[in-house]
């Protein structure tokens, strides 16, 4: 008999990431590191891995086999976790359990064994508290709790309800009279508030750097300090920030199946994904959504779409395929993003079917001749032109300059003159700028111009100067884009969605648009004030001459730019509609 068992439970169904415990954190599964950390605890007599049966966890089942770890595939129903677990403490007939939740890889093995021993040093205890140290009864601690043999055998009689039985240890709510034992936390855990969980693609990026970050400067064989966590979240905001808004999901809560459907290639460009894989993050971190990505055209990488679930889709077989899917998932939520003259098949007729369904239907920028077969238009901008808001209806369509798709990252910093230049053509180059524009700005620009061309993954290699007199930088669909956007002190970009990020940046922007397009748009956009707008390109680059050359014009369109764009999050303001909808509010 062991004296105290550690169980792991762990499943590669998450609705809101899947896969994600074999998901790398500095060049090992998740999973590992979370077995690293538990081996550092001497109390631990054995350590079982939990999972279940069926074939989606094999991969679970495999790894644990090829590296000596101990498993169990739970035949049973794969919704219940305490059955799952109570099955390996049966067997093992522990003094303690410990149950461990398999997405936590910053679990501080040294309060595991504060709390073991102190449950060990009080057998008449029925559960161990920490004893917190700040006036908010806050710690970081979360995915783990010790409890003795006696706890345990209560828990499992009192999980009547399926949702005690999806979650160890919500039954003792109905326990009365529990004797409490409480054990110090140490200072430092109490500083800040922090996930340190992984459920979904923010999280999972928050991990990931957190790893990155300690392995780079400490040795293979250890292992990532807590403490040491809380130090780099005190003094680093952005690292505090990429998981922050992320909602725990609730004992009681279901996550809403929502599928997206979207386009990208050479002559749509990649704004449509870009928008979309942002609403399905704020669709997981806010409201616990399961998500599915649908994407007509050829295969592209995008950073963040691979944790996400998402299928390519010829053109062709646009119809066929996304009816099977719809068919297999069963989406209580359909959301279009899409060029509405590039997208193949009937749409009128997928609507009506839909809507025979009773499935929640919304449209983003676009689709008004169907308005009666949509819940809501969403349009990402601070304009819509009057025609198509009569069509649609004032109730059905919803927009502003709050309704930008934009990463909340982008927060606006007071602007300082700099010589730092980012030229961005859009994901194709669509007008052809590569051939135009930089032999105008090599020409004209300051001399003291530090130019990054970004060149889209659609789009051709641009004419650069074969003797450049500036200093000339070529970034091929780089994946770090919103930081080279951040570093920038100036930027020259085509009407779109990139824009629009700069904006919220708070930079100074010149926009180019053709004069023969949208021209009532274009006069609202220029009354607004927060970018030079030019109509060819010549005065494109003349306008960024004029702002690199008078800093009190620059200055006054960064900060026109950053108010205006203040706290625009219109992934977020979309996801609460969706859910609204769903709601039947």
């Amino acid at each position: 008999m062991s004296k105290v068992l550690g169980v792991i439970g762990a499943r590669l169904n998450s609705s809101r990431l899947p896969g994600k415990h074999l998901l790398d954190l500095a060049d090992k599964p998740l999973i590992a590191r979370l077995f690293e950390r538990l081996e550092k605890i001497p109390e631990l007599d054995a350590i079982v891995l939990a999972t279940t049966a069926d074939e989606y966890n094999q991969p679970l089942v495999q790894w644990a086999r090829q590296t000596g770890k101990t498993v169990f595939a739970f035949a049973g129903d794969v919704n219940d976790l305490v059955g799952r677990v109570d099955a390996i403490v049966k067997q093992y007939q522990p003094q303690i359990v410990v149950y461990f939740c398999g997405d936590s890889p910053l679990i501080e093995p040294t309060i595991v064994s504060r709390m073991i021993n102190g449950l060990l040093m009080a057998p008449e205890a029925d559960v161990v508290s920490l004893k917190f140290t700040s006036p908010e009864n806050r710690t970081m601690h979360e995915g783990f709790m010790p409890y003795p043999l006696k706890t345990w055998n209560r828990l499992v009689e009192l999980a009547t309800e399926p949702s005690d039985r999806e979650h160890v240890g919500s039954s003792l709510k109905k326990a009365t009279a529990l004797t409490v034992v409480t054990v110090d936390d140490d200072e430092i855990y109490s500083r800040i508030e922090q996930r340190i969980s992984v459920d979904t693609p923010s999280d999972y990026q928050f991990m990931a750097e957190v790893y990155r970050r300690w392995y780079q400067h400490h040795a293979d064989d250890s292992i990532v300090s807590l403490a040491w966590v809380i130090d780099e979240l005190q003094r680093d905001e952005p690292l505090r920030l990429i998981n922050q808004q992320v909602r725990q999901k609730g004992v009681m809560d279901k996550s809403a199946k929502i599928l997206l459907l979207t386009q990208c290639g050479e002559a749509v460009g990649l704004g449509h994904l870009r928008r979309t894989t942002r609403l399905a993050r704020a669709l997981q971190d806010h409201f616990s959504a399961g998500v599915e990505l649908m994407i007509v055209g050829g295969e592209v990488a995008l950073p963040g779409l691979a944790l996400l679930p998402h299928t390519f889709v010829a053109p062709q077989k646009f119809s066929e395929t996304l009816l099977k899917r719809m068919e297999a998932y069963r989406p209580e939520a359909v959301v279009f993003d899409v060029a509405v003259d590039r997208l193949p098949g009937n749409i009128a007729a997928l609507l009506s079917q839909l809507r025979q369904q009773q499935i929640v239907t919304v449209a983003v920028d676009g689709l008004f001749e169907q308005h009666d077969l949509l819940d809501l238009i969403y349009i990402p901008s601070f304009y819509v032109t009057p025609s198509h808001l009569k069509q649609a209806g004032v109730n059905k369509v919803t927009f502003g300059w709050d309704h930008y798709f934009i990463d909340p990252a982008f927060n606006s910093r007071e602007w300082s003159e700099g010589n730092r230049v980012i030229v961005m053509t859009g994901g194709s180059d669509h007008y052809g700028l590569g051939e135009l524009w930089p032999a105008m700005l090599d020409r004209l620009l300051p001399t003291t111009a530090n130019i990054t061309w970004v060149q889209g993954p659609y789009a051709k290699s641009p004419s650069l100067p074969a003797k450049p007199r500036l200093s000339w930088q070529l970034k091929q669909a780089p994946e770090n884009l919103s930081q080279l956007m951040m570093e920038s002190d100036y930027a020259i970009t085509p009407y779109g969605v990139t824009l629009f990020e700069l904006l919220k940046l708070g930079k100074p922007v010149v926009s180019y648009h053709p004069v023969d397009a949208q021209q009532a748009e274009m006069a609202a956009f220029k009354a607004a004030d927060v970018a030079r707008l030019a109509l060819n390109t010549e005065g494109a680059v003349e306008g960024l001459v004029e702002l690199m050359t008078n800093a009190n014009s620059a200055k006054k369109l960064a900060v026109c730019a950053g108010e205006k764009m203040n706290g625009c999050d219109g992934a977020v303001k979309l996801a609460s509609r969706v859910m609204a909808l769903l709601r039947r509010e």
